[in-house]
């Protein structure tokens, strides 16, 4: 959906802030606004839950844990984020000029304190792709909507049920 949207081709998504730096690199002349998802009664936006994992057997138990600390300190988690296109992490990497004075990114900055986070369940990839390919393939004029939901619902189960 990404693509057809930096090709004009889709008029609207929802997505993330990386996409602000891929629109500014592919299509610099596209024209286009950020907006939150309009809210019924409660605000809410969606976040995804990354991991880091340090093995118990691991013989670089204390390097590891110090380059931790070191990689969530204000810089380097800002230029990570920046070059990434990601949102802060960190309430310090929040209020850093980058985040505090960009117009286009403190709509998805104000948006952090109402983020649920994507589940962390066996099988969710599985489940979030049917829902990716179905939303697409309605795009693209390849299916209608209740026949792509059709689809995405039985792909969803059968991605939980191989878990």
């Amino acid at each position: 959906m990404q693509n057809l949207f930096k090709q004009g081709r889709v008029g609207m998504m929802i997505t993330a802030p990386f996409l602000i730096n891929q629109i500014a690199k592919e299509a610099p002349n596209l024209e286009y606004g950020i907006c939150p998802v309009p809210r019924g009664t409660t605000s809410v936006t969606y976040a995804v839950t990354d991991s880091i994992v340090m093995f118990k057997n691991s013989h670089a138990k204390a390097a590891a844990w110090k380059f931790l600390e070191f990689l969530f300190t204000k810089g380097p988690r800002v230029q990570f984020n920046k070059n990434e296109g990601f949102l802060p992490t960190t309430k310090a990497a929040a209020a850093d000029p980058y985040f505090a004075d960009n117009k286009q990114l403190q709509i998805f900055v104000k948006l952090l304190p109402h983020a649920r986070f994507a589940p962390t369940i066996p099988g969710w990839e599985g489940v979030a792709k049917a829902v990716i390919d179905a939303v697409q393939s309605v795009y693209l004029g390849k299916a209608e909507p209740a026949a792509a939901l059709k689809r995405a619902q039985a792909e969803a189960d059968r991605a939980l049920r191989a878990t």
